[in-house]
């Protein structure tokens, strides 16, 4: 089944790539772009990506840190500080010329 248009790439071609990608580097981290890299292709448009990382995460070779996150996703981000209220003004002094 071709799984990207804009290459012609199919799932087979994938999962042999992900395979030789895998025994060239068995302790690291795969990434799209290394297996990419590996098939021999270069991404146009990249609407393929999702499909191509859930094949990677099916993929028999897939290490356990690759594995999908189940449960809630984490927060990111920083705590915003609630904004201060500025004091309202005190008397304003006489313009020259004013009562």
């Amino acid at each position: 089944m071709i799984i990207c248009q804009c290459t012609g790439l199919t799932d087979q071609a994938w999962s042999e790539a992900i395979t030789r990608a895998r025994a060239r580097a068995p302790h690291c981290v795969l990434t799209p772009g290394a297996v990419l890299k590996e098939a021999g292709v270069v991404l146009s448009c990249g609407g393929c990506i999702p499909e191509l990382v859930a094949q990677m995460h099916r993929h028999p070779d897939a290490p356990p840190l690759f594995a999908p996150r189940r449960g809630p996703k984490p927060r990111l981000g920083l705590a915003l500080a609630k904004p201060q209220r500025a004091a309202p003004p005190g008397p304003q002094a006489p313009v020259d010329g004013a009562p």
